[in-house]
């Protein structure tokens, strides 16, 4: 098997300022989902919601770069957009934790270290995304660009 993860890690560790955080918590996402996705499998659970999370979350991963442009951009409804898109990402996040813990109950014991690695994982991963999160809504604010209101999702964040 080859795997290839030097090119995506070499822009990583770039100049560039993506992909960063944001990109890197979506990719964490995408992988515990198919980590969860392997352990529903062999214990016989539903499979597919986690297949969808995991092609979700990689496709999430390149839209947090285009975000991250459009709320530099000097453009408030560029940046406000960015904000929705990114908390769409975070909703989605904490979605996926959600059904991932649900299926501890399912889960083969064997397994439970790899279902636990990717709960781990996607709880820091969700710690980032809100990090970024509330970092860029204070600084579109100061530009004039932001959401009209908290979301409730933030909030719940917050309380977690």
């Amino acid at each position: 098997m080859e795997l290839n993860l030097k090119p995506w890690l070499e822009l990583m560790a770039s100049h560039d300022p993506t992909p960063a955080g944001g990109s890197l918590a979506l990719a964490t996402l995408a992988g515990g989902a198919a980590l969860t996705s392997k352990c529903a499998r062999l214990s016989g659970a539903p499979h597919q919601t986690f297949d969808t999370f995991a092609c979700d979350f990689h496709l999430f991963s390149a839209q947090d770069c285009d975000a991250y442009a459009a709320l530099v951009s000097g453009d408030p409804a560029k940046a406000a957009e960015a904000q929705r898109v990114s908390l769409r990402h975070l909703q989605s996040g904490l979605e996926f934790l959600e059904k991932a813990s649900a299926l501890k109950k399912r889960c083969k014991p064997v397994l439970a270290p790899d279902l636990n690695a990717a709960c781990g994982l996607a709880a820091a991963a969700i710690r980032v995304l809100l990090g970024n999160l509330e970092a860029n809504a204070s600084a579109s604010a100061k530009r004039g660009a932001s959401l009209k209101s908290e979301p409730a999702a933030l909030r719940e964040c917050r309380m977690r």
